[in-house]
């Protein structure tokens, strides 16, 4: 019986040893415990994957509330978003404490299917008008220079 129990208080003393606090403040010893190699090796690998887990859970929310869709599931997504985040913000101040008023939200008669279809419009009638551009501004190019040699 003695000799599992020597081993159990072997292996606690070396254990206490190992991970006390002034051994892990101690350079000369950081590099010959196993554990600062390994959490040398591991911290990289930890950070990269908790960076990849939080931008999969925002492309995931992302997706899942609409906002990747078409522009309709956009503005689906914007209306739902300015419907709850002044609640969220409130239960929030009242956890911490705060007793802010936040300013009401200006009601804007916006649609953001309207502007995108507006904006590819100006744009395809702008490309399709440049070559009929380019020339009439060629040749003001033209006049002027010759009014100037006059």
């Amino acid at each position: 019986m003695t000799q599992p129990l020597y081993a159990v208080l072997s292996f606690s003393i070396a254990f206490i040893q190992a991970f006390s606090w002034r051994n892990w403040n101690n350079p000369a010893l950081k590099d010959t415990t196993p554990l600062w190699t390994m959490a040398a090796k591991i911290l990289p690998v930890v950070k990269l994957a908790t960076k990849v887990t939080i931008a999969g859970g925002a492309l995931y929310v992302a997706y899942g509330s609409g906002l990747l869709g078409s522009s309709e599931q956009g503005s689906v997504a914007l209306g739902k978003a300015k419907a709850a985040i002044p609640p969220a913000v409130q239960e929030w101040m009242k956890y911490f404490g705060l007793e802010a008023q936040l300013p009401t939200i200006p009601t804007v008669e916006f649609s953001p299917v309207q502007a995108w279809n507006s904006g590819v419009r100006k744009t395809i009638s702008t490309l399709s008008e440049a070559p009929t551009n380019a020339v009439g501004y060629t040749n003001q190019g033209f006049q002027y220079m010759k009014d100037l040699t006059k």
